[in-house]
């Protein structure tokens, strides 16, 4: 949603809260829109939080949902959040693809982190998956 493009969270949750007391659940898309901004926000505990929820309420996530989750990572270089949350995609069933990795792929950092995107890189071409300019 247009809160969520200038990074305002408050106006975001404000938004879904609303929907809550007007008891609408929300659905895929909602859920979506709100993990989006968390994700361009660099908001990790509220996507992750939010993925929680949505989990809870039945509304089934994709594989877009948990790459927000793996891409809200990114600023902090959260990698072991990150790579907990790409096991539960896989966990899932979710056939992983390059915007997937990409979002694992922006969460290393610190020592060894070219060692373990080399390594990612590596797993990528295993899965069949061709690289692009994005991914480097």
């Amino acid at each position: 949603n247009a809160y969520g493009m200038v990074h305002d969270m408050v106006a975001v949750f404000a938004t879904l809260a609303d929907l809550r007391s007007a008891q609408l659940q929300p659905c895929t898309m909602i859920y979506g829109s709100v993990l989006t901004a968390c994700s361009k926000a660099g908001e990790k505990d509220l996507a992750q939080t939010t993925l929680a929820e949505m989990c809870a309420a039945a509304a089934e996530p994709n594989i877009g949902h948990f790459t927000s989750v793996i891409s809200s990572y990114a600023k902090s270089k959260d990698e072991d959040r990150a790579r907990e949350t790409f096991k539960e995609m896989q966990r899932r069933g979710f056939h992983i693809d390059l915007v997937a990795y990409t979002g694992l792929l922006g969460c290393i950092g610190g020592p060894g982190a070219l060692q373990r995107a080399e390594e990612l890189a590596e797993e990528v071409r295993g899965a069949c998956i061709r690289l692009d300019a994005t991914f480097y």
